[in-house]
């Protein structure tokens, strides 16, 4: 029996704020897998996964999950415990990468120059000093855009009912510029692409809404 042969089940959806980008990935992946001939089934992560896990008995999965629980180590975790070959990256560096102030300080001694950034939750009493100018309010573990705020000073930050209760945030100051990004290939990095909008920023609609965005390579 060949690998293509053995079941890949391709984890895509759930329950937290990227599943339906989730879900697009993984029908584009089935569709791929497919096309190549490859043994693959998708499979809708929801809270009863380890009974899922057992009863299918993959030989790998392909992680399609967006997002916290799929990329912040929790799936690598349980996919670790049950000895199951999986895609993408491991526990560790999924759970340092998917928390942004972690990668900030993992990422800080190899000399790379971030902003500095203060680190809260909702139910502190901690007041958001004012810098003196647009300050980005974000989730400090969401991806996607996902409940970030471009706020014109401190005064301006939503009220926070914008965030459900138990969201970290973190706010830095905002530094206009290009938008600019650079994927990475098996350790090569690709062409430098420039992405342009007509909205406030990279927002989650700009991002996957068709003609949200152009992108221009190389910049």
């Amino acid at each position: 029996m060949t690998l293509r042969n053995t079941l890949t089940l391709i984890l895509n959806g759930g329950w937290t704020a990227e599943a339906e980008v989730s879900r697009n990935s993984g029908k584009a992946c089935l569709k791929a897998a497919r096309e190549e001939g490859w043994n693959a089934e998708l499979l809708e992560v929801d809270r009863s996964l380890p009974e899922h896990l057992i009863a299918l008995k993959p030989a790998r999965v392909f992680n399609a999950l967006h997002g916290q629980m799929g990329e912040d180590g929790n799936i690598q975790g349980l996919l670790n415990l049950m000895d199951i070959p999986y895609t993408h990256s491991g526990l560790l560096a999924s759970s340092i990468a998917m928390d942004k102030p972690a990668t900030k300080h993992a990422l800080g001694h190899l000399g790379i120059v971030f902003p500095d950034d203060i680190d809260f939750r909702i139910e502190d009493d901690r007041i958001i000093p004012d810098s003196g100018g647009a300050v980005v309010v974000k989730p400090r573990n969401d991806g996607s855009s996902i409940g970030v705020v471009i706020a014109r000073g401190a005064d301006h930050i939503p009220a926070v009912t914008f965030w459900p209760d138990d969201t970290a945030l973190m706010v830095e100051p905002y530094i206009p510029g290009r938008e600019l990004t650079v994927a990475v290939l098996e350790g090569e990095p690709l062409t430098v692409t420039e992405i342009t909008q007509d909205r406030a920023f990279y927002d989650y609609e700009a991002k996957y809404s068709s003609g949200g965005a152009s992108h221009q390579l190389p910049a």
